[in-house]
């Protein structure tokens, strides 16, 4: 849905401002907030003869049932309240670009994910076996790290200056390259280690390469996420 408000000033100048929505909305009161937020925008001049609201784009609302006997109507010009944040969001400073994240079928961990427009509809993706961590770093950071080969988890590792001494650990989960994508994955490998520290922080390292042929990584390790 889009609307465009249309002011004709006292000295026959015109000003426009276009107001894009999540999802059809036929609620007065939020239709007037997101305006009020871009009127400061607006410079009336000597005044204004005119204000003209035009709808550029219209959808059919989606038709939902909020009670049995549909004895309260009230929320019935209210659409789904994460569309009312997006608009909201959306319309104010900096925020121009919203999205929200949408899994990929890839097992390299930053091609896992793609982005969509903040207003589509996430579909549901099927549970991964191994857990992900709640902050990817992308690109992976370098660190050092001291770890037997050929697939045992880093006893430390140092991140930004800083030591890290491994307490537990879980893994390796092996991640291979993907050919299609380039020839130099064709015989890569990582390694991946969730590991937490002694004061409780928990990393997601990996190490390039198996730790035993060469040809499937320099067996360097890099911070990949944080949980």
């Amino acid at each position: 849905l889009g609307l465009e408000l249309r002011l004709e000033r006292c000295d026959n100048t015109t000003q426009t401002r276009r107001l894009g929505l999540a999802a059809p909305n036929a609620d007065a009161a939020h239709l007037a907030k997101l305006f009020t937020t871009r009127l400061d925008e607006l410079d009336p001049g000597e005044g204004v003869e005119t204000l003209c609201l035009t709808v550029c784009r219209r959808a059919r609302r989606a038709a939902h049932q909020h009670a049995v006997l549909m004895a309260d109507t009230s929320q019935e010009a209210h659409p789904d309240p994460i569309c009312d944040l997006i608009d909201t969001l959306s319309h104010r400073p900096g925020l121009h670009a919203l999205w929200r994240p949408r899994l990929r079928e890839s097992d390299v961990p930053e091609r896992a994910f793609q982005r969509l427009p903040a207003h589509m509809p996430i579909p549901a993706s099927p549970a991964r076996a191994w857990p992900r961590p709640t902050r990817l770093i992308d690109p992976p950071c370098p660190v050092q790290a001291i770890a037997e080969l050929p697939d045992a988890a880093p006893a430390q590792f140092v991140w930004q200056g800083r030591r890290h001494r491994i307490r537990c650990a879980d893994g390796p989960e092996r991640i291979a390259g993907e050919w299609w994508q380039r020839d130099g994955e064709r015989r890569a490998v990582r390694d991946y280690f969730r590991v937490e520290d002694t004061d409780g922080h928990r990393f997601w390292l990996f190490r390039r390469g198996d730790g035993q042929l060469c040809e499937t990584g320099d067996l360097r390790w890099f911070l990949h996420g944080i949980f």
